[in-house]
């Protein structure tokens, strides 16, 4: 380990932080702390026990992300909104330090994991919705998709930015077990509280229980638009997905979908075949965010 340069990798994420080792593709160290509460107990677990060759620390982190080192506003830890989280990581520790957007790096890590495709868009489809589009290299578009706007009624669910009708607040695994509880609930049909309510959703699907049928129906017709639009914009060759909603609902819908798009596509429903857009899992939808987290930060010192 004293021979390779690492980067001391961390993920800021909504259930606590990661942080691990990273050289390449190659990720050791791995550690997780529950939810911390303030910039001192982050900055003591980011720095404890740096391996001797450590050239930078990298973060990724959902949010604003101003000149990669102003954290502009963050949904995952707050105690962060305001703060010069490189510059004050590189006064801790006088190492070399750099903050990104947690798609961006996801992306990023994407294309170091999967480098015989240039030009794709990578979905994270969990709790929420993020995408990113990548290109010979470059971030093209560090967007918002999940706040494309898929129902302009008044009626429409409310989503956490304030508006209504976005793909997240529709397609969202937070959104879809709203969903699922208040549908249950009105059937009759009982939920423990240990039992995720999506899973529920997903036995009940595969037994075509009506309810949960008419549910995927949903999501089905709502994705399918969400990605016939970017399908007319940028003609994507390839789909990279990571997220739990993604791996389970994909192998499920994934047909239906395609079938949602070609409709929405009627201009040229081609576009929504596997010759032309592959869907594909992130070989490490674990470590690909940490993987490009280290590598954006590295170019940087090139």
């Amino acid at each position: 380990m004293d021979k390779k340069k690492w980067i001391r990798a961390v993920d800021i994420g909504g259930d606590g932080v990661r942080t691990a080792d990273v050289c390449g593709q190659e990720v050791v160290n791995l550690r997780t702390r529950g939810a911390i509460s303030n910039v001192d107990e982050l900055l003591s677990f980011v720095a404890e026990d740096l391996p001797k060759n450590t050239i930078g620390i990298s973060y990724a982190t959902a949010g604003d992300i101003n000149n990669h080192d102003l954290v502009t506003k963050s949904p995952n830890a707050h105690f962060l909104d305001g703060i010069y989280l490189a510059h004050i990581t590189t006064q801790k520790t006088k190492i070399a330090s750099y903050v990104c957007n947690d798609m961006e790096a996801a992306v990023v890590g994407m294309h170091v994991l999967l480098p015989e495709f240039s030009y794709f868009m990578g979905i994270t489809w969990s709790s929420g919705i993020g995408e990113c589009l990548f290109q010979n290299g470059v971030i093209i578009a560090n967007s918002e998709g999940g706040h494309i706007p898929l129902d302009p009624s008044p009626f429409a669910p409310l989503c956490g930015c304030g508006g209504r009708g976005c793909a997240e607040s529709i397609l969202g695994g937070k959104s879809i077990c709203r969903r699922v509880i208040n549908e249950t609930k009105a059937l009759g049909i009982s939920i423990s509280d240990d039992v995720d309510p999506c899973e529920t959703l997903d036995l009940a699907y595969d037994k075509e229980e009506e309810w949960a049928v008419s549910i995927y129906d949903l999501i089905v017709k709502g994705m399918g638009s969400f990605l016939a639009t970017h399908m007319l914009i940028a003609r994507l060759p390839a789909i990279v997905w990571k997220g739990t909603f993604a791996e389970n609902a994909l192998p499920r819908i994934e047909k239906q979908i395609r079938k949602e798009m070609a409709e929405r596509l009627a201009i040229k429903p081609d576009l929504a075949s596997e010759e032309k857009v592959k869907f594909i899992f992130s070989p490490k939808p674990k470590e690909d965010g940490l993987i490009g987290a280290a590598s954006i930060l590295l170019k940087s010192l090139e």
